[in-house]
């Protein structure tokens, strides 16, 4: 009799991604525009020294972050963090800084010592942002996500990152668009682009 093999169950859509935040850590210590968020810029994890990967040497190698760091700073400056419960379809970004008095008198006395900027009003950290999506911009939200930690741009700071399979069933379409969803002539979703693409390419 043959032997009989047992094929893996095929994940269904709509397979549950808990939550999860990533931080944002740029290997060059700049800013993540979030292309899924509206209006939203994190500031990178700052530190005087990264360890990167480069092309040139092939490996991993430890240069300064940046020639105009300012001296005296801390030696890290946490970066913001992102947190998603794609089951009830919230977001919220957040300033570990807010709220940590010593850090920030610190990142202000060492602004005022560099001569450049001065200022006496006391550092304050950016507010909590919090939101609510609907399940196609939340699946292109955790992509993106996904995606900054594969490029080494941030790490998970709470939970799992979803695996490619989690991720492709999670809910919901990948948008085209996800912040300009009435301006565009492109189809909403990223599965139709290929059809979309082919009725552009007959009417030439």
């Amino acid at each position: 009799m043959p032997e009989q093999t047992m094929e893996a169950p095929k994940k269904v859509k709509g397979m549950a991604v808990g939550p999860w935040a990533i931080m944002a850590d740029h290997p060059r210590n700049c800013d993540l525009l979030l292309v899924s968020l509206s209006n939203s810029r994190m500031r990178s994890f700052v530190k005087p020294i990264k360890t990167i990967f480069t092309r040139e040497a092939g490996e991993q190698v430890q240069q300064p972050a940046s020639a105009g760091m300012i001296q005296g700073l801390p030696s890290s400056i946490p970066g913001m963090e992102l947190h998603v419960n794609p089951a009830d379809g919230t977001f919220k970004i957040i300033d570990p800084l807010r709220g940590n008095e010593e850090q920030l008198e610190k990142i202000r006395r060492a602004i005022n010592a560099a001569g450049a900027i001065r200022t006496d009003n006391k550092l304050r950290g950016i507010p909590d942002r919090v939101g609510k999506l609907d399940r196609d911009q939340m699946k292109t939200l955790v992509r993106e996500m996904c995606r900054l930690v594969d490029a080494g741009e941030a790490v998970v700071c709470k939970g799992a990152q979803p695996s490619e399979d989690e991720l492709e069933n999670m809910p919901g379409e990948f948008l085209t668009n996800p912040t300009n969803m009435g301006g565009w002539h492109q189809p909403r979703y990223e599965k139709d682009m290929d059809s979309w693409t082919e009725t552009l390419n007959r009417l030439r």
